[in-house]
């Protein structure tokens, strides 16, 4: 019915205002409750486990299996998310291999690599020297943990 302008910083809630169908009287004034809403899901949608996404402060990021031990981190685009699953409306395409367990150690590791090399390379914008570089960095460390 109505959702009030601000949003209380300290409990980080929203104050808004429901009607409902009270004919038993169950529901009092000034009571407080946990609601959840259910947003239909629009037909058919790409959707990966929660765990899968990097959440930043910037972006949002998956990292894909790319085979023979070489993984990429890519920023994708969110839709809805529910307990288990999040849409993605953008980075992705059907058939891609996330990596859902420790890909922050990935992400971190494929940054790191990506910023020894722009120091090497006095900050070069070639992405792809990066990307490759980051790579094979990763191929490596993942062959020393097996």
């Amino acid at each position: 019915d109505y959702v009030y302008p601000s949003l209380d910083e300290k409990t980080r809630t929203l104050r808004i205002r429901l009607r409902f169908n009270n004919t038993a009287g169950m529901l009092k004034p000034n009571m407080f409750a946990q609601v959840f809403i259910e947003a239909g899901r629009g037909g058919d949608a790409l959707m990966v486990p929660r765990e899968a996404v990097i959440r930043t402060g910037s972006q949002d990021r998956v990292v894909l299996a790319l085979g023979d031990g070489r993984f990429k981190s890519v920023a994708v685009r969110l839709g809805q998310l529910d307990e288990q699953y999040t849409q993605i409306l953008e980075g992705l395409e059907e058939g891609d291999k996330v990596v859902v367990s420790a890909q922050f150690l990935l992400d971190s590791e494929s940054s790191k690599s990506a910023g020894f090399m722009r120091m090497q390379l006095g900050d070069t914008e070639d992405s792809s020297m990066l990307e490759t570089a980051a790579d094979s960095h990763l191929q490596r460390t993942g062959a020393d943990h097996d």
